[in-house]
C-alpha cells in the first residue's frame, strides 16, 4: 500500500517538473526572442498607458555600440517626433522614443534618474530633444507638492513603483526616486517577470514574422494609404474589419499584414487612428470640468519658482554628462491654442526661455494647420513628418555651428 502511493506520489512530482521545466523553457525563448526584437528591430512594447515600462528594459536602454538620442516628453511628443526620421539623418546614432503617456517635466526628470541609476552613464543619451508644452512644464496631473492632485493617473510612477527596485518621493517642487528595501526590489522584479511580459512576447512575435515575410521577398503596404481606424492593435471590431478588407483588395492581404505588423509593435497609436470631429473636440475642451480647463488657467507667474527650480535639475544633468540638450515646445490645435486665459500662454514661453539659459530652443506652436492633428495636440502622421523635419533641421543647424549648451 505505501509502496504504491509513495510511487503515485513520485509521477505527481515527476509530472510537475516536467510542466515546470518546461514553462521555464519556454519564458527563456521567448525572453530571448522579445531581447533580439527589442535590441535589433524596432520593436516598443506596451501600448499607451504602459510605455513607460520600456525603461525597465535593458534591451531598450543599453545601446553601447553608439552614441544615443531621446526623443522624451508626453505622448504629444511620441507621435510628432518620429524616430525613423531622426535615424536617417544621424545613421551613426541610435534614437530612442523615450515619450510617455501624461508625461510631465516631473516624469522626464525622474526617468533620466532612472537611466543613470539603474543603468549607469553610458546609458544616459548624447542628445536630449525635449518636446515641451504648457501642461508638461506645469506638471499637470500634478503628483507632487502641496497642489498634488488626489488621484493623479502616472503611468511612469506606477511603472517604478510596483515593477522595478524603486519607488518615488514627492518633495515640494518635484518628485525624487529612493531605494526600495531589497526584499521589496527583488518582489517587483518578480512581479515584473511573471505578470507584465506578455506584451512583449506578443511584439516579438510580431517582429519575427514581420522580419520571416521580410526575407521571403514580401513588400510592405505604404501606412501613408492605411485608413483611419478605430482600434490599430485589436483590428478585429465592427468598425475596422471592412476597413481592413476594403485595403486588402488593394494592397494584397500579406503586404497588409506586414504594414499592420509594423504598426502593432511600433511606438505610435494615433497616427494610424481617425482624428476626432473638430466640432466635438471644441465642445469637449470647453467644458468646465474638463482636464485640460485647468491648464488653460494654470498661471505660470504664481508657480515660477516650481518651474524655475525642474528646468535648473534639467540643466544640471545635462551638464554634468555632457548632452546636447533641444528644447522644442510643440504644436498644438487651433482649438486648444484659443482657449488659454489671458497672458499665460506668453508668460510660460518667457518663463521657460529665461529659464533654459541659452539652451536651443524652438517653438512650433502655431506650425501646424487644425487638419494636421488628431485631437489638440497629437499630429497626424502627415503633421509629424514635417514637424520632425523642422527640428532635424534646427538640430543640424546648431550642430554645424558648434552650438554648446550653456
Amino acid at each position: 500500500m505505501f509502496t504504491r502511493d509513495f510511487k503515485k506520489l513520485f509521477l505527481v512530482v515527476i509530472s510537475l517538473m516536467i510542466v515546470g521545466l518546461f514553462c521555464l523553457v519556454v519564458y527563456f525563448g521567448l525572453s530571448r526572442v522579445s531581447s533580439w526584437a527589442e535590441s535589433t528591430t524596432d520593436t516598443f512594447p506596451y501600448l499607451t498607458g504602459e510605455d513607460s515600462m520600456r525603461y525597465l528594459l535593458p534591451s531598450l536602454m543599453r545601446h553601447p555600440e553608439r552614441d544615443v538620442i531621446l526623443l522624451a516628453g508626453s505622448s504629444s511628443a511620441g507621435e510628432g517626433l518620429l524616430y525613423e526620421q531622426f535615424n536617417s539623418a544621424f545613421p551613426a546614432e541610435y534614437t530612442y522614443p523615450g515619450a510617455v503617456s501624461t508625461g510631465t517635466l516631473d516624469d522626464i526628470l525622474v526617468l533620466l534618474d532612472y537611466i543613470e541609476k539603474v543603468y549607469g552613464d553610458l546609458a544616459m543619451p548624447k542628445t536630449l530633444v525635449l518636446g515641451i508644452s504648457l501642461r508638461f512644464i506645469a506638471n499637470y496631473p500634478r503628483r507632487f507638492g502641496p497642489e498634488k492632485e488626489k488621484s493623479p493617473f502616472s503611468p511612469v510612477f506606477n511603472a517604478i513603483w510596483k515593477y522595478s527596485t524603486y519607488y518615488v518621493q514627492s518633495t515640494s517642487t518635484g518628485s525624487k526616486l529612493k531605494s526600495k528595501s531589497w526584499i521589496d526590489g527583488i518582489s517587483c522584479k518578480i512581479k515584473f517577470m511573471l505578470r507584465k511580459q506578455l506584451p512583449r512576447y506578443r511584439a516579438a512575435v510580431a517582429a519575427a514574422l514581420d522580419t520571416s515575410l521580410e526575407r521571403f521577398g514580401w513588400e510592405k503596404a505604404s501606412v501613408d494609404e492605411l485608413p483611419g481606424m478605430e482600434n490599430v492593435r485589436n483590428i478585429f471590431n465592427k468598425t475596422d474589419i471592412p476597413k481592413w478588407y476594403s485595403f486588402s483588395k488593394k494592397s494584397g492581404f500579406v503586404p497588409l499584414l506586414r504594414a499592420w505588423l509594423s504598426i502593432y509593435r511600433s511606438p505610435y497609436q494615433t497616427q494610424y487612428m481617425e482624428p476626432v470631429d473638430s466640432k466635438r473636440l471644441s465642445e469637449e475642451l470647453e467644458k468646465e470640468n474638463h482636464f485640460w480647463s485647468k491648464v488653460y488657467l494654470w498661471d505660470p507667474q504664481k508657480e515660477e519658482v516650481m518651474v524655475r527650480s525642474q528646468i535648473a535639475d534639467l540643466l544640471l544633468l545635462v551638464k554634468k554628462h555632457d548632452i546636447a540638450l533641444y528644447v522644442i515646445n510643440l504644436p498644438e490645435n487651433i482649438i486648444s491654442r484659443r482657449l488659454y486665459r489671458g497672458d499665460n500662454y506668453s508668460n510660460y514661453l518667457e518663463l521657460v526661455k529665461n529659464s533654459l539659459n541659452g539652451i536651443p530652443f524652438l517653438n512650433l506652436w502655431e506650425m501646424l494647420g487644425d487638419d494636421e492633428f488628431f485631437d489638440e495636440e497629437h499630429p497626424t502622421l502627415t503633421g509629424a513628418r514635417r514637424v520632425t523635419g523642422k527640428v532635424i533641421d534646427f538640430i543640424r543647424e546648431h550642430r554645424k555651428h558648434g552650438t554648446k549648451n550653456m
